[in-house]
């Protein structure tokens, strides 16, 4: 059997890259502590849900501090959205509009009529 001795330069290598890493303090990671959310009582937890559900987005914060006319009138762009955008709305916009609506229709009419036509070949069929 033939035994082998390493290089200097192979051994030298392998004591570098086998030595631990030393410790540095300023390098380790960050740890932030985060506290335990106050204890709250039943009513006041379901309460919260259901507003986090319903209104998680607070719909009715952009009325607060608002006078009784721009109430009225912020309700009604919110009711009927055309009285927002309707000003700005030109033929351009419509050419837009139009085209696509043709391009539903054509898309959604056959489809109707493929599946009114189906329904009725059913019935015939059952009926019998």
């Amino acid at each position: 059997m033939v035994h082998h001795e390493p290089d200097e330069a192979t051994a030298d290598e392998t004591s570098i890259s086998t030595q631990p890493p030393s410790y540095n303090p300023s390098q380790a990671p960050t740890v932030y502590k985060v506290g335990y959310p106050q204890k709250k009582n039943l009513a006041t937890e379901f309460a919260n849900t259901l507003r986090e559900t319903f209104f998680h987005d607070n719909p009715l914060k952009q009325y607060k501090d608002q006078s009784g006319s721009t109430k009225l009138k912020m309700g009604l762009q919110f009711l009927f959205p055309v009285f927002d955008w309707g000003r700005t709305y030109n033929l351009n916009k419509f050419k837009g509009d139009l085209i696509a609506g043709l391009t539903i229709a054509s898309l959604c009419i056959p489809q109707v009529s493929w599946l009114t036509a189906i329904t009725y070949y059913e019935l015939t069929a059952y009926s019998a």
